[in-house]
This record gives C-alpha cells, structure tokens and sequence, in this order.
C-alpha cells in the first residue's frame, strides 16, 4: 500500500492533483505517513492477537491448564504493541521513500524489495535460535526489533535492551519519516517520470 499511495500515485497523475489543494507538501506527506502507520499498527494489534490465539490454542491441545493471558502479565503485550508499533514506523518510513524515488508501481516495489528481504532474513535467523545478539547490538534498527520480540515472547526481555530498542528505533523511525516529508518538498522527486 505504501508503494501505491507514492508511486502509484505519479504513475496514474493523482499526485498532481492532491498538490493543487490548499494542504502544504508537507502536509500531504505526512497525511500519507500517518495513514501507512495507522495501517500498519492496525496489523501489528491483530498480530498479536493471532499469537496471543495461537499460544491458547497450543496449549488447550496439549492438555496444559496454562493460560497465556493469565500466565504473562499485561507488560508482555504492552510491549509487544510498543515494538510492533516501531517496527511499523520503521517500516512506513522505508517504504515511503522507495516510493518517493520511484517513478511506478513496478520500480518502486524493486526498491523495497531488498529491505523486505532483510527482514525476513533476519526473522529467520531469530527463530533459528543459533543466532543471538549481545546489548550494544539492541541499537540496530530493525535487528533489535525483532530479537527483541523474540525476547519478549520467551520472557526473557531485559529492560535496558528493550528501552535501547525503543529509543534507537524511534529516532531511527523518525529520521526516516522527516526524510520522506524533506523529499517531497523537492520538484525533481515528485514529477519524477
């Protein structure tokens, strides 16, 4: 959706037409952020839906009288919804400046595909459990997102790795959103054909 609401949006020319309202570019942008973060966050909540289900389920079919929502306290989702949340913010900023520099729909998905890649690789190196990170790497965006919901799912979240996650990933997320919102201040990159 990011990719559309960007590059498909010079490639079919509606972009043209949002700019000749009263909104600034600036504001035109960030409308369009705030909707992909919205989205995403609306994902992120039935994600953990689905797993606070699917640990339920787990058990009930085992036999095992553990409940998940009784057994882990509401920090575990507090913090779930919170890295989630960043992990969309990170996201919704990438997404939206392959958009930006791209000219089509068709470009601007070959743009976002490697970082697509990288987080899928990187989850998958997660589950593998042959992979850990040490403190210092709990900076890395991204990286430190997800070892850290891997983390909080084994309950094994230490505070200080999860607030340098919170903190690198929130700059890191809005480095990414002011670059999207600087971008579209720039003729070349919005009439980009």
């Amino acid at each position: 959706m990011g990719i559309n609401i960007t590059a498909g949006e010079k490639e079919k020319g509606t972009l043209s037409t949002l700019l000749v309202t009263q909104l600034t570019r600036s504001e035109v942008v960030t409308g369009k952020l705030i909707t992909l973060i919205i989205i995403s966050t609306f994902s992120a909540i039935l994600n953990i839906v689905g797993i606070v289900f699917a640990y339920n389920f787990a058990f009930r079919a085992t036999g095992s009288e553990l409940d998940l929502v009784v057994s882990m306290s509401g920090g575990w989702l507090i913090q779930m919804l919170v890295l989630l949340v960043l992990l969309a913010f990170i996201i919704s900023g990438i997404v939206m400046l392959a958009g930006s520099f791209a000219r089509n729909i068709k470009e601007g998905n070959s743009y976002v595909m490697p970082a697509y890649m990288a987080v899928i690789l990187i989850g998958v190196m997660s589950m593998s459990g042959a992979f850990s990170i040490s403190t210092p790497m709990y900076l890395i965006p991204i990286l430190n997102v997800i070892f850290m919901l891997q983390d909080v799912l084994s309950l094994n979240a230490e505070a200080i790795n999860f607030w340098m996650t919170v903190i690198s990933s929130s700059i890191f997320g809005f480095l990414l959103n002011y670059m999207s919102v600087r971008l579209f201040q720039r003729e070349s990159i919005i009439f980009r054909t």
